[in-house]
């Protein structure tokens, strides 16, 4: 739990005493560290929900990437045919 507290926990003062004086119980260091990563991750969930309202809007950006993707690949899969000799 330690190690995704120093990920997520912005304040890790109450964590490290919790730790080294044994003051914390693993119950304590687990909403602790639900609540950090709720807090985390809520600007992402909202503007995913935001993003998602405008369909077209993503289905535009998922179709540009499909074609990238598919010029890269046929780059890339042309490079292995040659040195495979095929």
């Amino acid at each position: 739990l330690y190690t995704l507290h120093s990920l997520f926990t912005k304040d890790m003062g109450k964590i490290e005493e919790g730790y080294k004086k044994g003051g914390l119980s693993y119950k304590e260091s687990k909403d602790i560290l639900i609540k950090s990563l709720s807090e985390t991750i809520t600007p992402f969930r909202e503007k995913r929900f935001e993003i998602a309202k405008d369909i077209e809007s993503v289905k535009d950006i998922l179709f540009k990437g499909g074609q990238k993707a598919r010029e890269e690949a046929g780059t890339k899969i042309e490079i292995v045919r040659k040195k495979v000799g095929i």
